[in-house]
């Protein structure tokens, strides 16, 4: 699945990509560790406080072990 994006500039210029296989897909895998830090930096732009999305990412590392998943839901509220 390929994945084509067309920017067009201010002054009417414009650039073009493309990927054949999206960061994330089964051919181009996405590691634990890149997910957390893209979800710390989306937190960080919502002025999240960062120690409430390093709570998130520890928890969700460890979901299975969690007894009860709504003390990560409350994080995320």
């Amino acid at each position: 699945m390929a994945t084509i994006i067309k920017i067009t500039l201010m002054d009417g210029g414009t650039i073009s990509g493309r990927a054949d296989f999206g960061k994330g897909s089964p051919s181009d895998s996405i590691r634990y560790d890149e997910v957390a830090e893209t979800f710390r930096g989306c937190a960080a732009f919502a002025e999240w406080p960062s120690s409430k999305a390093n709570q998130v990412v520890d928890m969700v590392r460890r979901l299975e072990d969690l007894s009860d998943v709504r003390t990560m839901t409350a994080l995320l509220q």
